[in-house]
């Protein structure tokens, strides 16, 4: 199968298909389209190698241009290692501009057709023997003759390398012929040794940081700029890690010239990578496809049969969008998916014709994929997300997921565990916190992204960085102001694996977020901030909610506050003083009851205490969701009742002790019909007995206790909630 090969390195001089597979949006065409010297920069995977590839094949139809290399498409780089001396020679940009500059032009020079160029001046015979030896013989690229230099493993060859350049360079400037050259995998050649990007660390030399990585990168671009100034002949066309050009304004002076005219940076939109896919899938043969007759229309189902995936919340997603939001962006990501897909479905001995089945399977290989490419992504970031040079960048990120038991947070929340995670007190403030800012971290490499309220489109929208777009910094609080922020579906991948491998549980929200900037409903916002409070909640484990009820149990509920708090424990009670303020902008009776429920979230434990009072209907609307998804309850349920229903929801330990005289009133409502009159002195209202009934026919594994006084509170109390849970 030829359309998902991923393997760019393998394409050679025989593979003229691949220029008509090329989507080209207004970026990729600019550069395909170049008639001047031209670079692309892009994270790892965005397929800068098919794109150089793809260029110098559609132009070999020119015969009056000289192409190199001559015996492959781009020139590619083996390993290089340096020694101290070269390490410290090269951490200055300045010498990395001039060496380049030289390998251009030697490797330029020493080809049998301009060889007249180097006899023809008297100057060339001054030269030190070692560069005329490189002048005159073989050699296969710019990386051939830079390996040449480093070689002789001084930096006296490196100076007189730099020297020789300005001698070279007036002589490359009479080459009198259209000489194309193209460059490949700049960053390859410089192990995670050589990284550091510019503001990253405290070991900086002057005013900058050395980065052998970076330097190489850019100082490589400057060299291009400043030979194809020269001759216009001359046309080199190469890649970068986008990487390379973080903080390049403060390592060139000279980058405001060639950075944004000579070298321009790939991304793709959530509509280039759809257009991408089903050009894809309509240039595959028939045969490797599910159906083939859908190709035009829809690329999805003739590739597996299907155009949605279902989740397990019952909600359905376009096929298409699931793949990009588990995707980081990048036609790699796309490709590999696409490659599973076909794989484990057209490649089986018996072709999956179950569709349900399908479904399950496109969604495991997605998910697969997704978490693999997230660690991937992680690693490859290491090298430049140290802090104050001693942050293992992977392994404290992985003990930080492991603290978090969901996938979406408020700023309330991720506050708490970045607390946590750095043993901090919660009274340090973000701004001044000198510890690693994980989810800032997260938010600036394209791994957390926001929800946030656009005033101008009335509406809450999404945005998650691009990670061509990555910020490399770990000790500044940059997240923006948000309503709730959310894990990529890689990350929240990692995050239940590292749960998992310290037995810890995980709660995933069932959020969906289809591309970037797109609009997201509010009711799902507020369902996943409720998630997340109440998980931050059951981490309280000494915080308990005594449900709100009338004042016919005042007495009892202090007594079971002070037997509580005299175990050790946190009791919030709606009658008492201490119980936490509304926020300024909440107001009325429905506020209050929402309110309460908003503190219930904050607890990991709830007593509710049923006696015969049925107390105040519920009148909020936050949490009014709760209530119309249980079909079961027909009358509009009382504060304490909603309480325990969310409790319920989110995991709290739920703890239900009734009246022993409502339990036996129950008894008799129910052998007499459950008459809409029934009349008892143990109860204030048949919706008492009516509620009561609603605990088991929930069928969420609710049982109670019956209590006739409050010794026998105190002995199911103290067994619930002992001492030793403080020590």
């Amino acid at each position: 199968m030829c359309i998902w090969n991923m393997a760019a390195d393998t394409f050679g001089f025989d593979d003229q298909y691949i220029t008509d597979i090329v989507y080209a949006n207004g970026t990729i065409n600019r550069f395909l389209q170049a008639k001047n010297s031209m670079g692309i920069a892009a994270c790892k995977g965005m397929g800068k190698t098919f794109l150089l590839k793809a260029k110098r094949l559609s132009m070999m139809n020119d015969s009056s241009y000289m192409f190199l290399p001559q015996n492959q498409l781009v020139d590619t780089p083996g390993p290089v290692i340096l020694n101290n001396s070269q390490l410290k020679f090269l951490s200055s940009y300045s010498n990395w501009v001039s060496i380049w500059t030289f390998c251009i032009s030697a490797y330029i020079l020493s080809q049998s057709e301009f060889s007249h160029l180097l006899l023809e001046d008297s100057d060339v015979e001054r030269l030190d023997k070692s560069i005329r030896d490189i002048l005159s013989s073989h050699n296969e690229g710019v990386y051939h003759v830079l390996n040449r230099l480093l070689s002789k493993k001084t930096t006296k060859d490196l100076r007189i390398a730099i020297e020789a350049a300005t001698l070279l360079f007036p002589i490359l400037q009479r080459v009198n012929r259209q000489v194309i050259l193209f460059v490949d995998k700049l960053e390859e050649p410089f192990n995670r040794g050589y990284y550091k990007i510019d503001g990253s660390s405290h070991s900086a030399e002057g005013k900058y940081n050395s980065s052998i990585w970076a330097y190489a990168q850019l100082a490589f671009a400057e060299a291009v700029y400043i030979l194809y100034s020269g001759r216009h002949h001359i046309k080199i066309f190469y890649s970068i890690r986008q990487e390379a050009l973080y903080g390049a304004e403060s390592i060139s002076v000279e980058y405001s010239k060639f950075g944004h005219e000579m070298i321009t940076s790939i991304q793709y939109s959530y509509s280039d990578l759809y257009k991408m896919f089903m050009q894809y899938v309509e240039a595959e043969k028939d045969e490797n496809l599910y159906d083939a007759s859908a190709k035009q229309n829809d690329p999805c189902i003739a590739l597996c049969g299907i155009d949605k995936i279902q989740h397990r919340s019952g909600d359905f997603e376009d096929l298409w969008a699931y793949m990009y939001r588990h995707s980081f962006a990048r036609p790699r990501d796309i490709m590999e998916m696409s490659s599973a897909l076909y794989s484990n479905i057209l490649l089986e001995e018996n072709t999956i014709r179950d569709k349900e089945q399908r479904i399950r399977v496109c969604r495991h290989w997605i998910n697969q994929i997704s978490t693999r490419i997230c660690k991937e992504y992680i690693h490859i970031l290491e090298p430049f997300m140290c802090f104050e040079d001693n942050l293992e960048f992977i392994q404290k990120i992985e003990q930080f997921l492991a603290l978090l038991p969901t996938n979406v947070f408020t700023m309330n929340t991720m506050t708490a565990y970045c607390h946590k995670a750095n043993k901090a007190t919660v009274s340090v403030a973000c701004s001044t916190c000198e510890s690693p800012h994980f989810f800032s971290t997260l938010y600036n490499i394209g791994l957390l992204g926001s929800i946030y309220a656009s005033s101008s489109e009335k509406g809450y929208k999404n945005k998650i960085k691009h990670i061509g777009d990555s910020v490399f910094s770990t000790t500044n609080q940059s997240l923006p102001s948000g309503k709730l922020f959310y894990a990529h579906p890689g990350l929240s991948n990692l995050i239940q694996e590292m749960r998992e491998r310290t037995m810890q549980k995980y709660f995933p929200s069932n959020l969906i977020i289809n591309g970037a900037e797109t609009f997201v409903k509010e009711d799902q916002i507020v369902r996943a901030q409720h998630l997340a409070d109440a998980l931050l909640g059951n981490t309280n484990d000494k915080r308990v909610f005594l449900t709100s009820t009338e004042r016919d149990l005042k007495n009892i509920r202090i007594h079971i506050k002070t037997l509580l708090e005299r175990q050790g424990y946190e009791v919030m009670m709606f009658e008492e003083a201490d119980f936490p303020a509304m926020p300024t902008e909440k107001t009325g009776i429905a506020a209050t009851h929402d309110h309460c429920i908003d503190v219930v979230l904050s607890c990991k434990h709830l007593v509710y205490i049923y006696a015969g009072s049925f107390g105040g209907s519920y009148s909020g609307s936050d949490y009014k969701r709760y209530v119309d998804e249980q079909s079961i309850i027909k009358i509009k349920p009382s504060v304490s009742f909603v309480e325990y229903l969310v409790a319920k929801k989110y995991f709290k330990d739920v703890k239900v002790y009734v009246a022993n005289s409502v339990d036996v009133a129950r008894g008799e409502y129910i052998a007499n019909g459950s008459p809409e009159n029934y009349k008892s002195k143990a109860v204030n209202s048949p919706l008492v007995l009516t509620q009561l009934g609603y605990f088991n026919g929930l069928g969420n594994g609710t049982w109670y206790n019956t209590y006739s006084n409050i010794n026998d509170l105190d002995k199911y109390l103290l067994a619930a909630f002992p001492q030793e849970c403080n020590s």
